[in-house]
């Protein structure tokens, strides 16, 4: 059995630290709250070895070419009085920050629809225990709904795997696009995308040479053996800790202090390893599949082509082309009704709405290839 035993402020200060079994209790200097549940830690066990593991952690966007948008809800508790709210701002650079940090992954996060803000004192001073009661209000399906809380009580964030039993993210707002942590929203959106903590031992601990890394510690070879870095990074970033490995070697640890996995300094962190990045976009394409939009050509009034999801495009006037791409010219001469891109009105066209029918096509869209009929002028 997973217990969450001590934690910290989000300053940082003592006072909790995870216990992962089999390993040393350590304090969590980054506050993080995320647990996985014994049955993900059960399929993640059944994956390594089925070799599905591996598949995942060796997935590589280029090679496939696909690229998919990731719907996120924000949502913005304060306090009754309306106050203590997180500012729109500090949303938009978070998730401009994690589109950095997955940018070779084929994935882009965007926020869908408007802000949702609840004003509840209850919940704008959160305890962990509150976590499923507070990301069951107004969650919005096939997307990442997160949270932002001025007060998350000895915490900074918390983050879902994905066979938890309650889904969402929620971060506190001194832990949110600071001029000190751009880190902790990427860190915790990464969770809800499977991926672990550097230092976790739920698969035993990680030998300081690799020689188990395939299938202990966080179960990625490219990111070196972690002691947990809690109170072992100075304030230049260097790795302070005496710790020897656990293996018996006598070896010391060398952990680099740039994972955004790890418990560095928040400021310190600013990259995933090129296993994380592939994990993150697996578990996208396979056990978050529903969370995908993929873009469309939109074509602009001055037939200007831009590649994004129907939602962006509508909302900024212009025509939105299901499955197909400005590469091939679709925007030159379009009439709202060519569906299909080849400046003609006719059967392709009704049959792409019927395959479409309700996602993304609608009676209106019926109407209007109907009514246009024929060649565009």
């Amino acid at each position: 059995m997973i217990t969450a035993l001590f934690c910290c402020t989000s300053s940082g200060t003592l006072a909790s630290a995870q216990l992962n079994p089999g390993h040393a209790t350590h304090v969590e200097e980054d506050g993080c709250g995320s647990v996985p549940s014994q049955e993900h830690i059960e399929l993640i066990r059944q994956r390594i070895s089925d070799g599905t593991w591996e598949t995942a952690t060796q997935w590589r966007y280029e090679d496939r070419g696909i690229d998919a948008y990731v719907p996120i809800t924000a949502h913005v508790v304060r306090y009754d009085d309306g106050s203590g709210g997180l500012p729109q701002s500090r949303i938009d650079v978070a998730i401009d920050d994690l589109n950095d940090h997955v940018a070779t992954t084929g994935l882009v996060f965007y926020q869908m629809g408007d802000t949702i803000y609840m004003n509840d004192s209850q919940y704008a001073e959160l305890d962990s225990d509150e976590f499923c009661s507070l990301v069951a209000i107004d969650s919005v399906p096939q997307t990442v709904n997160i949270y932002f809380v001025p007060d998350f009580v000895n915490l900074c964030g918390r983050g879902s795997f994905t066979t938890n039993p309650c889904q969402g993210v929620v971060i506190d707002n001194d832990c949110t696009a600071t001029s000190s942590n751009h880190s902790t929203f990427s860190h915790e959106v990464a969770h809800y995308f499977n991926l672990y903590h550097t230092h976790t031992t739920y698969h035993g601990v990680e030998c300081v040479d690799g020689s188990n890394c395939a299938t202990a510690g966080d179960v990625h070879c490219d990111t070196p053996a972690d002691p947990n870095l809690s109170g072992v990074v100075d304030d230049f970033c260097n790795y302070t800790g005496t710790e020897l490995d656990e293996c018996g070697s006598g070896m010391p640890y060398a952990p680099p202090t740039t994972n955004l996995m790890s418990y560095s300094r928040k400021w310190c962190r600013t990259h995933f390893t090129q296993e994380q990045l592939s994990l993150f976009a697996w578990t996208a394409h396979n056990d978050r599949s529903d969370h995908l939009v993929y873009a469309g050509a939109c074509c602009m009034q001055n037939e200007v082509c831009v590649q994004v999801t129907q939602e962006l495009c509508l909302s900024v006037g212009g025509t939105y082309l299901a499955g197909q791409s400005c590469d091939d010219g679709v925007c030159s001469e379009q009439c709202d009704a060519d569906l299909t891109g080849d400046d003609h009105v006719g059967v392709d066209d009704l049959l792409a709405v019927i395959a479409g029918w309700q996602n993304p096509y609608t009676v209106d869209d019926l109407l209007l290839v109907i009514s246009s009929w024929g060649p565009c002028e």
